[in-house]
Formats: structure tokens, C-alpha cells, sequence
């Protein structure tokens, strides 16, 4: 089985990119998988883009002005048929037998799907946020045009949580049989370690993971305010978003350790393990869609499931990563707008180790559901089941 995967590296890098070298990995770790990776040129260096498995260039990233950077990207579809080009010189050597096109990038997403559709082979396209819902003006209007066709051509839909594959069946309810969930996943390892004692204050330490896009921006802004208003919280934070934009969410002066990022994970997980709790969040209102505070699943907390702390998620009452962690009660969380009660929250977890334990424990045992292993029996199926379709035909 030969699979060209579709997708602008450098771009999703921050966060979906990570758990898709997982799945890669895997698939080309398997005897009966082969692995394509199409994609831009890296902007992006050492393990993190590395991690790409076997990438071939079908685009050069271009020079776009910093200055009206949201028009500028309308470059990128003047692009796509140069894009093409090179996609299909690439796959007349590899002759793949599926094409799987990862969004949030639909410049690549649609390429992915030309690229299926002059090669006859089965287009799968694997949503990772909502598409024409999160556009506004023309972006939503060539949106709503290119997600229907892509919803109706499209052997299967793929979404990355239950969250986007319910919703998405409601609202397209004349595709509801082409939505499945494909969730993201992670090589399943012993992470866990034992919490660190060696403590020289009473600090509350807090680990803050992942880059701070807008959909975090609301419920991240409250912790820090909340740190700015009590010297006994440190924020540990594990990002590539610069430390300037996190001591700006507060007026006052929050205790940060900023480490960046760590690329040694044993590194990461002996600092990590200093900490008493890791922190989810997800706005509870912001520029962003509704729709997507809803339906989003934070690629960020597949991994704290496993890290041995107890995980506060703080996110909308009606959002599918509030409904899976109580499922799974694998986490506190926090469903109000309210500075008061999560700092209450945050005391009760760090006074109530027993409580907080049960909770580690659920969230270990909800790792298992992002198993890559999982993951990949379910694209594999797909693919077989498409391929022994057509052929019936």
C-alpha cells in the first residue's frame, strides 16, 4: 500500500504536524505501507520538521510581504497548478494508491484532491478544524464552494475528533455516512514518571504546553491574570510563542519560567515533573468560529495524558473536549468565565492529592485511545475498503 500524504509541514507544525510524524512513522514502519510526503519547502529546522517522512518538494516557499499577510495568501492559489505539476512529476515514480489531504491548509488540502482525482485514486481529505464555518467574506464563499465538493467527491471525510465528525453530520447531513473520526495518534510509551519532591518553595507550579493561537488566547489570558493577582503561581511555559506575548496578557507580573522549546522529551518530562498540574485551555469566546471552540480537540493534551499530573481543562461548557474529559474523567475542568473559581479549582487539585490521582489514573487509561497504532488500522481499512470498491464497480 503506497499513501501520499498532502499537507504544508512547516505551517501545521505547531501542533497537528507532531502527531502526523507519529502516524507516518508507523504506517511506513509497516510492511504492506509506503509513505509520500508532499509538501513546502521547510522554513522550519531540526527535529520538528524532520520528522516529516520522506518529503518531496512540490512548492518553494514564496517571499510574501509582511504587510497585508492575509491578502498576500491568496498567492498561494495562483500557485496550485505549479503545485500540481510537481506533485504529479513526484507521484509517476511513487504511484500511490490513496491520497490523504490534511487540513487546516486548504491550499494543499485541494491540491491533494486534484492531484487524486488526475491520478484515479481514491481522495481522503482529514479535517482537522472546521473549514467554511471559520472563514469570513470571500475566504467563505470559495469555502463553502470547495468544502461541497470535497464533501461529495471524497471516498471518506476524516475529522480529528467525534466533536467535528457529530457536528459535521448534522449540519451535511446528506454526507452523514462519508464522516468518520480519524483521531490523531501517539506512540503509546512509559512517559509517566514520578512527580518531583525536591521543592525550595510552595509555589503552585503550572505547566502551560503548545503555542498561543487565537482559539487559546481567552482562557490562557485568565491564568495569567489570575498569576499576575497571587505570587504563589509559577507558569511553566513550553512554547515557541515568544515570552513577550505571554507577560502580556496581564498588567501585573506573573512568576514565568519560560523553557521554550524543549526538544530532548526526557528533558522536558524531568522539568515537566517539577510541576504540580498542566493546563488545557480552550476560549470560551473569542474571534474564532463557535463552531470551532465546539468541535476543537487540542492536539496538546494527548500527551499530558500520559505525563503523571493532574489536568485542568478550562473550555466551554458545550465543547467536545469538555464532554470527552468528563467521559473519561481524566480531568478537572472549568466551564465559566470566572478568575475566582479557577483559582479555587486550582487550590482543590494541589490539596486534594487523592482526588487528583483518580484523575491521573483516567487519563492514562484515555491515552490508550490515541494509540497510533489505532489510528493507522483505521486509515488502512479505509483505503482497502475504497480500493475493493472500485474494483467492484
Amino acid at each position: 500500500m503506497k499513501i501520499a500524504f498532502v499537507y504544508n509541514a512547516p505551517q501545521v507544525y505547531s501542533g497537528s504536524g507532531f502527531v502526523l510524524s507519529y502516524l507516518q512513522t508507523y504506517l511506513s514502519s509497516l510492511n504492506e505501507a509506503e509513505i509520500i510526503t508532499l509538501t513546502e519547502t521547510p522554513h522550519l529546522t531540526g527535529r520538528k520538521y524532520n520528522s516529516v517522512v520522506n518529503p518531496k518538494y512540490v512548492l518553494n516557499k514564496p517571499k510574501l510581504p509582511a504587510r497585508g499577510k492575509r491578502l498576500s495568501k491568496w498567492v498561494y492559489w495562483l500557485l496550485i497548478p505549479k503545485m500540481l505539476r510537481q506533485a504529479k512529476k513526484e507521484c509517476m515514480k511513487f504511484k500511490p494508491d490513496a491520497v490523504v489531504g490534511v487540513f487546516p491548509d486548504e491550499y494543499f488540502t485541494w491540491m491533494g484532491y486534484r492531484l487524486a482525482k488526475s491520478l484515479d485514486v481514491p481522495f481522503f481529505p482529514w479535517f482537522h478544524n472546521t473549514y467554511a464555518e471559520n472563514r469570513t467574506g470571500l475566504g467563505r464563499i470559495l469555502g463553502k464552494h470547495l468544502q461541497s465538493v470535497l464533501f461529495s467527491k471524497s471516498d471518506l471525510v476524516f475529522t480529528m475528533s467525534d466533536g467535528m465528525t457529530e457536528y459535521y453530520q448534522k449540519r451535511y447531513s446528506k454526507y452523514f455516512s462519508k464522516f468518520q473520526t480519524l483521531q490523531h495518534g501517539t506512540t503509546i510509551t512509559d512517559t509517566i514518571g514520578k512527580k518531583s519532591s525536591d521543592r525550595d518553595d510552595n509555589r503552585i507550579r503550572i505547566v502551560y504546553m503548545g503555542n498561543l493561537s487565537l482559539s487559546y488566547y481567552e482562557a490562557t489570558a485568565r491564568l495569567f491574570r489570575i498569576a499576575g493577582n497571587n505570587p504563589s503561581i509559577e507558569i511553566h511555559i513550553f512554547s515557541n510563542t515568544n515570552e513577550n506575548i505571554f507577560c502580556r496578557l496581564t498588567d501585573n507580573d506573573p512568576a514565568i519560567v519560560y523553557h521554550g522549546f524543549v526538544e530532548d522529551e526526557s528533558e522536558m518530562l524531568d522539568l515537566i515533573l517539577q510541576c504540580d498540574l498542566c493546563f488545557v485551555p480552550l476560549g470560551l469566546s473569542g474571534p474564532i468560529s463557535s463552531i470551532e471552540y465546539e468541535t476543537i480537540f487540542p492536539t496538546r493534551i494527548i500527551g499530558m495524558l500520559r505525563y503523571g499530573l493532574p489536568l485542568l481543562v478550562h473550555a466551554p461548557e458545550n465543547s467536545f473536549l469538555v464532554r470527552f474529559v468528563r467521559e473519561k474523567d481524566c480531568a478537572f475542568d472549568v466551564t465559566l468565565p470566572d478568575d475566582d473559581l479557577l483559582m479555587e479549582t486550582i487550590n482543590s487539585i494541589v490539596d486534594q492529592p487523592e482526588v487528583a490521582r483518580e484523575k491521573i489514573n483516567g487519563a492514562i487509561a484515555a491515552s490508550e485511545y490515541f494509540n497510533v497504532k489505532k489510528t493507522g488500522e483505521i486509515l488502512m481499512k479505509a483505503i482497502q475498503d475504497s480500493i475493493q470498491n472500485r474494483k467492484s464497480l
